[in-house]
């Protein structure tokens, strides 16, 4: 049976209190259980591990220190703890020139999100105040919309191979939340409850895997989703972070 997401209140409390505080020492080391596999499939090292991270938070600020297109948001990401940052090496399997593009896509992802019009489905005046994603967090009324509603849901306990199994089940309830949040709040409430399951170490090595269920998905939900606005919105979207 599905559950609400049980751990996304604690992770996100967690990275909320430690990106406040800038301690970046945060422990982000696999379980020893699964060492050996982090070293076969990524070859991490704790010594390739601490040498990526210092190699991405030098590009990270020779971009700031740049000026480039969105250095705001870069100067943001520098601030985060390792733990945010190192999500983006481990799935990149430490390439550090992908794991800057994968970081800087998604962040080019979440203004696109926020910047949205009304009529592709951004929030409606009145309805829930637009938030930047970096500012999302759990008390966060979109965010709890999501949980409460159960629009996202994990399974208990986790895949064979170990990762984190999240349920996704089209409905009708998504087109009261579209309505309701605007479709782009209501995928940066999805990327946010994503991010912070990605925020456990093991995840971050296995992954996770979305299941999508079908079951209850409605005529008006299909052909609202096929309007061309929505497409260009979905083509946009990359798997969720380690997701498979």
């Amino acid at each position: 049976r599905a559950t609400t997401l049980p751990c996304s209140e604690r992770c996100m409390r967690d990275s909320k209190r430690t990106a406040r505080s800038r301690r970046h020492s945060r422990r982000i080391d696999v379980p020893s259980s699964l060492t050996l596999r982090a070293y076969e499939e990524l070859g991490e090292t704790s010594e390739l591990r601490a040498g990526s991270l210092q190699q991405l938070r030098s590009e990270l600020a020779t971009l700031v220190e740049q000026r480039v297109a969105g250095w705001e948001d870069l100067q943001r990401a520098l601030e985060r703890p390792d733990l945010w940052l190192v999500r983006f090496l481990r799935t990149r399997k430490y390439d550090s020139a992908r794991a800057l593009h994968a970081l800087r896509g998604n962040l080019s992802l979440s203004r696109y999100l926020e910047g949205l019009p009304a009529r592709t489905g951004g929030a409606k005046p009145g309805a829930v105040a637009a938030v930047r994603f970096w500012d999302l967090h759990i008390e966060d009324s979109s965010v709890r919309y999501v949980l409460d509603r159960r629009l996202l849901a994990t399974v208990p306990g986790r895949a064979r191979d170990g990762s984190a199994v999240v349920l996704l089940s089209p409905s009708s309830d998504f087109l009261v939340a579209w309505g309701r949040l605007g479709v782009g709040g209501f995928t940066l409430a999805v990327l946010k409850l994503i991010e912070a399951l990605s925020l456990e170490p093991r995840t971050q090595l296995c992954g996770i895997t979305v299941v999508v269920d079908l079951r209850r998905a409605s005529s008006a939900l299909i052909s609202t989703s096929l309007r061309p606005d929505m497409l260009r919105l979905t083509e946009r979207l990359p798997p969720p972070l380690g997701s498979k």
